[in-house]
């Protein structure tokens, strides 16, 4: 404050050369202090309580107005968030001024989860025009957000996309805007082997202010044939966001591979009927990622089964990842004499495959027959006969029996009496002994005549086996008895 001292009149003098004006200032020392204060530390966003009073208040009344200039900061954006004047002004005479900090509406989450604080404001005072800031004026008021957190969906681009080079999105959307980021963690299940079938990134980021974000799914190109494989998606976290309802999704990646070629082998061709095994193999041209399965066909002259000829599986299962898979054929011993059996194996169907056509799948096994042949006797029925009807039967016996017929060739020996259709027939001069039999007859007949004869004989002997062989020398000699009297002689 000044004071001004002027000469006004002088008694008994004059002013010394003209006007005599001087000026004291008395130098103010009662600054006041200002302090701040709010009326909540809390105010709602939308609903309710939305502001509140900042205050500004003086230790001592001023003949000056006071100007409080303040600084805001904070997670809250002015002009955004809320509304606040940058200076209070306690005019000359007051103890305090008032401003109101106001928030502003809006339907964006922004707290998240309980554990992401409300927004703030943080009031200073910058500077006071005409006092001073006790100490260190700083107040907090928080901004409750009064939003809901927005909720996450999950779609995907295309549903179906090629194993080479195929690509879709996988794109998380919310159901409103955020003023927070959003995480959505992705699991990844399905028939498809990530990193090996397919790459996509297990995170997707909404930033705040956007609505969706998206991560590429892209297929894993190979050369193995393959069941079309599916990529199933879910959320299992989300951070800052809600899901809505189950957010699954499918994406199939369809195979571009042809079906493997099978060609079908065996280890060696010929096989002894006792103790005797081999392979039969299915080989596959590429790998393939499924169980290849390759029926077979069984032909041939050898009869299937452990007490016939043989053993073999009906299929060949090659696994996944494979590239061939063998069964064995076992012979199986018997002791019959047989010729030497075949085993014809073909391919009928394949299952995730395709039978070469190049080249025959037909396979043909030998069994090599390792049983002696049979020998074979001969033994008459009755070795003395009637001339009148008598009959007899010459039988041919096997040692055992056979696995095929046996042939015996009869004829009568030069020994013999009787003539052949005068004094006996035979119905055969063949005896066939079937399959599996052991023995089969021929049957002898005398005729009868009127002479007076000796008693006649039929030697009958082997000429010779097919399919066996005579045991020594077998003979059989019927005897035709004469019934007729000696005759009556007359001189």
């Amino acid at each position: 404050e000044t004071v001004i001292i002027d000469i006004s009149s002088v008694d008994n003098g004059e002013p010394l050369g003209g006007a005599q004006q001087k000026t004291v200032t008395i130098v103010d020392d009662d600054a006041s202090q200002v302090t701040l204060t709010v009326g909540s530390t809390l105010i709602q966003e939308d609903t309710g309580a939305t502001t509140t009073t900042v205050t500004a208040t003086l230790d001592v009344v001023s003949d000056s107005d006071i100007v409080v200039f303040l600084t805001k900061s904070g997670t809250a954006i002015e002009g955004t968030d809320y509304t606040l004047a940058g200076s209070i002004t306690v005019p000359a005479g007051f103890f305090f001024a008032t401003t109101i900090l106001s928030a502003k509406f809006d339907l964006i989450d922004e707290d998240g989860l309980p554990a992401i604080a409300n927004e703030t404001i943080i009031i200073d005072i910058a500077s006071v025009l005409n006092g001073e800031e006790s100490g260190t004026q700083t107040r907090t008021v928080a901004i409750n957000d009064d939003d809901a957190t927005p909720s996450v969906t999950l779609t995907v681009g295309a549903i179906n996309i090629g194993e080479a080079t195929g690509t879709t999105t996988v794109t998380a959307t919310l159901g409103a805007i955020s003023g927070l980021p959003v995480t959505v963690t992705l699991t990844k299940t399905g028939t498809a082997i990530e990193n090996t079938d397919y790459t996509a990134t297990s995170t997707i980021i909404i930033p705040a202010g956007a609505f969706s974000a998206f991560v590429t799914l892209s297929s894993i190109d190979d050369v193995r044939d393959e069941s079309n494989e599916t990529v199933i998606i879910d959320i299992t976290e989300l951070i800052n966001g809600v899901e809505a309802t189950q957010q699954q999704k499918t994406v199939t990646i369809d195979d571009n591979d042809a079906s493997p070629i099978v060609t079908l082998s065996v280890g060696v061709p010929s096989i002894p009927e006792t103790g005797g095994t081999t392979t039969v193999t299915a080989t596959l041209n590429t790998l393939s990622n499924l169980l290849v399965t390759v029926t077979l066909t069984k032909t041939g002259t050898a009869i299937e089964g452990q007490t016939d000829d043989y053993t073999l599986s009906s299929t060949i299962l090659i696994p996944a990842g494979a590239m061939f898979a063998s069964v064995t054929i076992s012979s199986a011993s018997d002791s019959l004499d047989e010729d030497h059996e075949t085993v014809i194996i073909d391919i009928s169907a394949v299952e995730n495959g395709i039978e070469a056509t190049s080249t025959l799948q037909q396979k043909t096994i030998t069994i090599i027959d390792d049983d002696a042949p049979p020998t074979v006797t001969l033994l008459a029925g009755i070795l003395n006969i009637a001339e009148a009807g008598g009959t007899t039967t010459i039988r041919a016996t096997l040692s055992g029996p056979s696995g095929q017929d046996v042939i015996v060739f009869l004829q009568k020996s030069s020994a013999s009496t009787a003539i052949d259709t005068v004094d006996y027939n035979l119905n055969g001069t063949t005896i066939i002994i079937a399959t599996g039999a052991t023995s089969n007859f021929v049957t002898l007949s005398s005729i009868n005549d009127n002479l007076s004869e000796t008693n006649e004989t039929v030697v009958i002997e082997i000429s010779g086996v097919t399919n066996g062989t005579e045991s020594g020398t077998e003979i059989q000699t019927v005897t035709i008895l004469d019934d007729e009297p000696l005759p009556t002689v007359t001189l």
